[in-house]
């Protein structure tokens, strides 16, 4: 009897012990769970802070505020630039990348363009060029912690113009402040409000240039608030080449030795991984289409071979991934004048399609600048009229044959019609910065085939699917993707 009690009193005990083990169990591995799932989470966090990303979508029908729409109101928009797909949408874009643009007034244009599409939340004016209106230095923040900055140069970003005020806009000669660069880098590396400046002899507010530096941080005497003096450097450097401005040396201009000092200061001073030139597209500026091509085919053969330098030096494991990829807007300008040449009836209309359809079918950068001369064998490219004292290409400018109307192309001969042909602009930089994210091994195909993919989708005429909105709203897109996808 006592023994049986014994037995039962074992069991009960073992079973309790049993209980408890499993309580302890499960407590243990849902607290385990748990920690995972917020490591996981955190680790996700992490992942789309620090990991680089762009991604874009392509709309119809967004409302963008501040686009220069009235300068290009009540013009001409042919039938053929009306089709869906053409001109008729934006790109939307989400990053946490640093991108810098240096170019003249049409430099400008594109980042004002650029820093709408990234939804910014602010945007903070270093430097006025000579009117609060005319943006010298400037430089916008997007939702992800990245930023779209600007800086007016008038001519290549070369040393010989670094604080070289005479020769700051609206001047020649190509002169830029490296103090206002300096304060991008601090905006970069924390946001804040600055003070601008106005003009290229005002002198810095900065208190990190006009305090005496302590470490890295600087008191604000004005609101007593530290001001960190830290920098960070840009990712990006998009070249917008205005060589029109140099006239003591074009058309030869620019050469192999200042686009190999114009990437040298992007990469060594800017702090960035990739640089993009594009390509000069037709202005009234340039009177002869052989030296314009000629130009181009110098920046597109600079490209293949920094390539072609960098695949030698991988193989030096310390040296730093660099790369130069062509945003091809010569490309995209001869597009747009062919078919407003055609519209108008300034080249025949099957002459004209028939080069369309060449220019269209060719993958090559050679064939299509010497295709583009063909603008100037039928004569179109000379056809030119006098408006305020300059000269204007017909059919870029005009909409009709006689000129009695503008076309929705260009505002003046040089600068665009942002409304109508922003969209692909913006579009192409978002996919060729894409390509530049691009591991080769993983996407399957070279950073040059996804350079090229992305000029022939959005540096052409080609229609483009987009989807319907209303308004530059933020999006759910997931930030690992960086493909060639738009979303």
């Amino acid at each position: 009897m006592l023994g049986g009690q014994r037995h039962i009193l074992f069991a009960v005990l073992v079973g309790v012990l049993s209980l408890v083990t499993l309580c302890n169990i499960l407590f243990f591995w849902e607290s385990f769970v748990e920690k995972l799932t917020t490591t996981q989470a955190q680790d996700e966090v992490n992942w789309t802070r620090d990991r680089k990303f762009i991604t874009y979508r392509i709309f119809q029908g967004l409302n963008l505020t501040e686009i220069e729409t009235t300068v290009c109101d009540n013009r001409g928009f042919h039938e053929s630039l009306s089709k869906p797909g053409i001109l008729d949408f934006h790109a939307q874009i989400k990053t946490n990348l640093n991108i810098l643009y240096v170019g003249s007034s049409v430099g400008n244009q594109f980042t004002r363009s650029l820093s709408r599409a990234v939804m910014r939340t602010d945007r903070q004016i270093i430097r006025w060029s000579w009117n609060r209106g005319n943006e010298n230095t400037q430089i916008s923040l997007t939702p992800d912690g990245g930023t779209v900055a600007g800086i007016r140069v008038t001519g290549l970003f070369l040393k010989r113009g670094k604080d070289n005020k005479r020769s700051m806009a609206p001047q020649g000669g190509g002169g830029w402040l490296s103090h206002d660069v300096r304060e991008m880098k601090r905006l970069v590396h924390q946001w804040r409000q600055v003070e601008p400046i106005d003009t290229g002899y005002g002198e810095p507010t900065s208190p990190c240039e006009v305090e005496t530096k302590n470490a890295n941080v600087t008191t604000n005497v004005t609101t007593g608030n530290p001001y960190p003096c830290e920098e960070k450097n840009f990712d990006i450097v998009v070249h917008q080449l205005p060589v029109e401005w140099d006239s003591r040396r074009f058309p030869a201009f620019p050469t192999n030795k200042d686009l190999n000092e114009t990437a040298g200061l992007s990469f060594d001073y800017l702090g960035a991984s990739t640089v993009i030139l594009q390509t000069s597209p037709i202005t009234n500026n340039i009177q002869d289409l052989g030296v314009l091509v000629a130009t181009n085919q110098l920046i597109w053969d600079y490209a293949q071979q920094f390539e072609a330098h960098a695949k030698e030096s991988m193989h030096n494991s310390t040296t730093p991934k660099r790369q130069i990829l062509v945003m091809d807007v010569f490309a995209y300008s001869v597009f747009l004048f062919l078919q407003n040449s055609i519209e108008i009836g300034l080249i025949p209309k099957k002459k004209g399609e028939e080069l369309k359809a060449r220019l269209n079918e060719t993958a090559d950068y050679n064939e299509f600048l010497n295709l583009s001369m063909a603008l100037q064998d039928v004569g179109a490219f000379n056809q030119t009229i006098r408006v305020r004292g300059q000269t204007r290409h017909v059919g870029q400018y005009c909409g009709d044959l006689k000129c009695h109307s503008q076309s929705m192309i260009s505002l003046d001969g040089m600068h665009w019609c942002m409304q109508e042909t922003g969209g692909r602009l913006d579009a192409g930089l978002a996919c060729l910065i894409q390509c530049s994210l691009h591991d080769d091994a993983e996407a399957g195909e070279t950073t040059r085939a996804c350079e090229r993919s992305c000029n022939t989708k959005y540096m052409s005429l080609v229609p483009v699917p987009w989807e319907r909105g209303q308004k530059l709203d933020a999006f759910n897109v997931s930030t690992r993707l960086t493909g060639l996808e738009n979303y």
